[in-house]
């Protein structure tokens, strides 16, 4: 149960925190080090249907949720430049500033409206988000 609350809370805050606050390094370690617990966790589990169905449930959600890590790590990204964010305003719409006063769960439902909206997949919005492609 521990880990349950642990979690909740966390992507709690993660999702009301401003953009701009995230530190995606600190993120990336924490689901790192999640994705580890469970899969010690599930391990132990294996023969106990009832906790077995909890840790699965929460590995489903932690996997739903790094599907955004790309576009975490981009957008948080030190090396972003100007000429960088004047690429992304273009192609979403959202300066800079637009961008790091939303809320993170506000990023993640406009990166599913361009799923949705553009039929841009995952590995598109990855792209799209790169550093790579505008340096």
């Amino acid at each position: 149960m521990k880990f349950c609350d642990e979690y909740n809370a966390t992507i709690n805050k993660w999702n009301e925190s401003f953009f701009g606050e995230i530190n995606a390094d600190e993120l990336i370690n924490t689901v790192n080090e999640w994705n580890k617990i469970i899969i010690k966790v599930r391990g132990i589990f294996e023969n106990w249907p009832k906790p077995l169905s909890i840790i699965i449930k929460y590995q489903n959600l932690l996997k739903d949720y790094c599907r955004f890590l790309p576009i975490i790590i981009a957008l948080r990204n030190p090396s972003l430049q100007q000429k960088h964010w004047d690429k992304i305003s273009l192609t979403i719409g959202l300066s800079k500033t637009d961008i790091i006063s939303l809320h993170l769960k506000n990023i993640f439902v406009i990166a599913l409206t361009l799923i949705m909206v553009f039929g841009i997949d995952m590995k598109m919005m990855e792209k799209l988000f790169s550093l790579k492609k505008w340096i």
